[in-house]
């Protein structure tokens, strides 16, 4: 289930932006194998990266922090969200009732 969301994201990369929006990170750029952004408005624009190709396992690299994990573990983290909210934010923004 879990990986089937995250190939769904990895496949819409407007998607993963809306979700990095929806959790108030900033800069987000979608190039043609990856997306960057940064944690804050004033941040670098490159310091955090998400490979849009081989990447089941929806991969965050946080450069400056040196933090490599999974994105919905890395909003939790950094944004201090439940992983169910997060869920939550991810069916709404796939359009999707129920998952399983």
């Amino acid at each position: 289930m879990l990986k089937e969301i995250k190939k769904e994201l990895l496949d819409n990369p407007e998607k993963l932006e809306e979700l990095l929006e929806y959790f108030n990170f900033y800069n987000i750029h979608i190039h043609q194998s990856y997306i960057s952004f940064g944690r804050a408005q004033d941040t670098s624009k490159k310091s955090i990266v998400i490979r849009l190709e081989k990447n089941d396992y929806l991969y965050v690299t946080d450069y400056a922090r040196n933090i490599s994990k999974d994105l919905f573990s890395y909003i939790s983290e950094q944004r201090l969200v439940d992983f169910k909210d997060i869920i939550g934010v991810v069916r709404n923004i796939l359009g999707v009732d129920d998952f399983g």
